[in-house]
């Protein structure tokens, strides 16, 4: 098994019609990886009020967060090499299912702890894999226009971060942590949709493996763990000063 970068010409479109629905898809994705990262917030503070009876019902409401985010951004590398075996859609298809039935699973849990699964280890490798399908799907479509492409990614995606907490604050309020879930699982649903844009084309098939995607991770990678940082930061601040 044999690892080369692809060539230009080894693209999947270059800038065409069906690119641009890629694109709009990718948004998506992105706004909900990102957007369900911050969005741990509200979950943490519900978690603090449902079981406050719980012996380090603090300490487990954070490690369940920093868990999920973690999972998320170290099996990254995993997800982009599969991207490499497979292709983006099989990888980021799988990703989302396994991330929207953990949400779904997270309805039925009642021991805490049970969320170190269901929501720590499971929804952060569905998100693995989903992000590094997202992320390294775009170069196959674009050549000319990838700077744009990547632009109306974020831009697409940043509506979404900013909708999200909005949404689950209200919902939280209104129906409690349960409803929550399978709401988030439904949103979080759309992105099986929204990867089942990431079509290979048949003269691709069977082609031998390429490092494509894995490569333009690495270059993103800056990119990847500022983020991560970020988000770290943004939930450590949140429990100072909920204390």
């Amino acid at each position: 098994m044999k690892f080369k970068f692809p060539k230009p010409s080894e693209s999947y479109h270059s800038d065409s019609g069906w690119a641009w629905i890629v694109n709009i898809a990718t948004g998506y994705c992105f706004g909900i990886l990102i957007g369900m990262c911050n969005n741990y917030g509200l979950i943490y503070v519900e978690f603090e009020r449902i079981y406050e009876g719980t012996e380090n019902h603090v300490t487990y409401a954070g490690w369940i967060g920093s868990l999920a985010i973690g999972v998320e951004y170290v099996f990254c590398v995993l997800g982009s090499i599969l991207v490499d075996l497979y292709n983006p859609l099989k990888i980021g298809l799988l990703g989302a299912v396994i991330s929207t039935a953990s949400l779904i699973g997270c309805i039925f849990v009642t021991n805490m702890k049970i969320y170190f699964l269901t929501y720590g280890v499971l929804f952060g490798f569905g998100q693995a894999l989903l992000l590094a399908a997202t992320l390294s799907v775009l170069p196959y479509y674009f050549e000319k226009k990838l700077s744009l492409a990547n632009g109306i990614m974020n831009f697409i995606g940043s509506i979404i971060i900013v909708l999200l907490p909005i949404i689950t604050s209200a919902i939280i309020n209104s129906s409690g942590l349960k409803i929550t879930f399978l709401v988030l699982a439904a949103i979080n649903a759309g992105g099986v949709l929204a990867v089942l844009t990431y079509i290979t084309p048949k003269y691709l098939a069977g082609k031998s493996l390429s490092c494509g995607a894995f490569q333009h991770l690495l270059e993103n990678s800056a990119i990847l763990y500022q983020l991560l940082i970020l988000i770290i930061m943004e939930n450590w601040l949140f429990r100072i000063r909920s204390l």
